[in-house]
């Protein structure tokens, strides 16, 4: 299977289980997002490896009842270029939560 196949069923993939809309690049490279979604726009990445993830599982061992967050940037970038990245498990409850509370602001709950 050729990389930019898994890659491109990744996004799909991602896309489904996040409730967004997977954007189909008819050439690689193109200069668009890999997900639309109402509340965030996606780019998906696949590596064989991620230091965030020895972060991730770093923040974790803290964490507890809460949602572990990286948060990282580039020395002598501004601080509001920061990265925050988090388990997508974690994300999709974020989605939900926020989701079921903006709907019950609107029906008046």
């Amino acid at each position: 299977m050729s990389k930019v196949r898994t890659a491109r069923e990744y996004e799909r993939r991602v896309a489904d289980r996040l409730g967004g809309k997977h954007i189909v690049k008819k050439h690689y490279g193109d200069h668009q997002p890999d997900i639309s979604h109402p509340l965030f726009t996606g780019e998906c990445k696949l590596r064989k490896e991620l230091a965030v993830d020895t972060w991730l599982k770093q923040v974790e061992d803290f964490t507890y009842e809460k949602f572990g967050v990286v948060i990282c940037k580039v020395k002598g970038r501004p601080d509001n270029e920061s990265i925050c990245c988090m388990r997508i498990g974690d994300f999709e409850q974020l989605l939900r939560e926020h989701t079921i509370n903006t709907l019950s602001e609107k029906v008046g709950w």
